[in-house]
Parts: structure tokens; sequence; C-alpha cells
């Protein structure tokens, strides 16, 4: 099966707190630019409709974007209960504005060397229309940093409203979903800027590929 880019949408999660780098992580800056602008120009060209999920009255809202085709969605739920909340917000928003999408790829806000065919790697993991396919690196799964079928929208509704599931593992460990596997050379394609270590290696690393490109 070929990959089909409006058959799948994308939602940046960029509704945590970010307390252990201090707050608003969306806005951090890498490189003079924010964060989670390097996870958008990652992203952009691989799907027709991008999506982010954030506070309403968070510092994402004042980050302009190089395009204005990007959507802003809310959780599902009130308040701050979790990403999964945000992936059945953005699930749900699709199912009203793109009724031919079939997937949802899920990224957090803070991984800015996502793999350029991410979209199509995960797409072709599995034919199947009811199976998560997710990515890991090193041993590691990163189960926001997936390919969602909308078929589980419903599934995920019941899960979240009325069994109270809020940990993305435990979602995930109940359906069937398939691991997809990345190198981590020559950095970790889903390094995810934690903390203020995490965003020193990230910035390293990008000043490397600078003076490289220049030799």
């Amino acid at each position: 099966m070929t990959f089909n880019s409006s058959e799948v949408a994308a939602v940046i999660l960029a509704g945590g707190r970010g307390v252990r780098i201090g707050g608003g992580k969306p806005a951090v800056l890498l490189a003079k630019e924010p964060l989670i602008l390097h996870v958008w120009r990652r992203i952009q060209p691989q799907v027709d409709i991008l999506m982010i999920n954030g506070s309403a009255t968070g510092p994402e809202q004042n980050i302009s974007f190089p395009q204005q085709n990007t959507l802003w969605v809310n959780d599902a739920l009130p308040d701050w209960q979790g990403p999964l909340s945000g992936v059945l917000g953005a699930m749900n928003r699709l199912v009203e504005i793109a009724p031919a999408c079939r997937f949802l790829m899920t990224i957090p806000c803070d991984t800015p060397f996502l793999p350029h065919n991410l979209a199509t790697k995960l797409w072709e993991a599995d034919v199947r229309n009811d199976i998560i396919r997710c990515a890991s690196s090193g041993g590691r799964i990163h189960p926001l940093i997936g390919l969602w079928p909308l078929a589980l929208r419903d599934a995920l509704d019941h899960a979240v409203r009325s069994e109270g599931v809020r940990k993305v593992f435990d979602w995930l460990n109940r359906r069937p979903h398939r691991v997809v596997a990345w190198p981590e050379a020559p950095i970790d394609s889903f390094l995810n800027i934690n903390t203020p270590t995490d965003l020193a290696i990230a910035e390293a690393f990008l000043t490397r590929a600078s003076v490289k490109a220049l030799v």
C-alpha cells in the first residue's frame, strides 16, 4: 500500500508542564528558536494536516509559525489530564474536518531531531487499520511518537472518560501495536528535551552539524 499524506494527519503535543526545564517547554530556545518550531519544521512537510495541542494560555500561542495552515486543538477533557486527552482531542477534531483521514501521528513538542521519514516508515510498518505503530530507539519505546488509527477513537474515548486511563503505556499495552526501530546515530532521532542537560546536548549537536556543513 502506497503512503498517502491525505490519510495521515499529525498533532504536536505541547500541553505538558515541563517542570524539569523550568516550564514553558514549547518556547524554550534551541539554537535561538523555540523548541516547538524545530518539531514543526520536521513534521509539516510529511502530512497535509498539522495540529498543535496545547494550553490556551501557554507560550506556544505567541509563536509565529512559517505557514498559516496550523490548527490548534484542545484536550478532550477539562484541565490538564495527560497526553491521552490531547490525542483524543485531536482525533475528535479530525473526524469533523477530515473524514477521509485514517491515521493520527502524534509527536511531543520536545523532540527536535525527528526523522524526515517518520510518517512513511510508521505507515509502511503494518498494513492493518487497527494497529498502533510506535517508534523506538536504543531499545526504548517512545509511545507518544506513533501512528494511531482513528478507528480506535471510540475505544480511547471510553478508556479516558469511563475508565480513567491516563498513562500512555497503560493504553498502549492493552491494544495491538507494532514497534518500529530507528538507529541512534549520528544522534538519537527521538532525543527529548526534558532538562537543561538535554538542551545542552542538543545545542552541542547542532553546533557540530553546522561546522561540518561549512567544511
